[in-house]
């Protein structure tokens, strides 16, 4: 398994690259470069209830939404051979991944230049439904992001229109909150009836909260 050279190199390297179409599509960032510290575990490698890991979940629920093009940003600490290997999925690593979360989101669109929209799905949410994700795509020309929402609260996953990609890509800040660029563009909300879309597993009481009494220690 060979890097492929991605410009700066202390900042990011691509492990695994898909091939490309050269015609418009929509892709997947997966944001999986924090350090996890309230968990103390990566939460790319928390267990579903099925034994996938929760990055295998978001995978496979895309690919079943139809999207063919996800980039997954990892943080270096994640040990490479854990991670699915699937053709459509190009693996960033993160070397600056404490600079932010708008710098590892600019890194995982800049690796998947095929795409003209773009769902942006964080690591500790695990629950995507294809329904949502399709619900959110067909009303993806409405505005520069489509937000879900579930009870008039803003959730996950968010997918970004062409004029949001590009202004990702000329912004140079990484700390900068992605709701704060976003917030620059016309934005649309869509009401969804799963209320997972508002889950956020960060500790090791939220994986207990979200699946029983299994903690991410015991699954060490």
């Amino acid at each position: 398994m060979s890097a492929a050279p991605t410009g700066n190199s202390h900042a990011r390297s691509v492990i695994r690259a898909p091939l490309r179409t050269g015609k418009p599509e929509t892709g997947c960032v997966v944001l999986s470069a924090g350090a996890s510290s309230r968990m103390g575990r990566h939460k790319a490698l928390l267990p579903m209830p099925d034994g996938r890991s929760f990055l295998s979940q978001i995978i496979f629920q895309y690919r079943r939404a139809g999207v063919q093009c996800i980039a997954v940003v990892l943080h270096p600490g994640i040990p490479l051979e854990s991670i699915p290997i699937d053709p459509v999925v190009t693996v960033v690593v993160n070397h600056a991944a404490s600079a932010g979360r708008l710098g590892s989101l600019r890194l995982g669109l800049a690796a998947l230049p095929g795409v003209d929209h773009c769902f942006v799905h964080n690591i500790d949410n695990p629950f995507v439904d294809p329904a949502t994700i399709e619900h959110l795509h067909a009303v993806r020309d409405r505005a520069a992001s489509i937000t879900p929402c579930h009870q008039e609260r803003g959730g996950h996953p968010i997918l970004l229109g062409p004029a949001a990609i590009d202004l990702i890509a000329e912004r140079t800040e990484t700390d900068l909150p992605l709701r704060d660029v976003l917030a620059l563009l016309p934005r649309h909300r869509v009401e969804v009836q799963d209320a997972r879309i508002l889950a956020n597993v960060n500790t090791p009481q939220d994986h207990a909260h979200w699946f029983g009494t299994a903690t991410a220690d015991e699954h060490a």
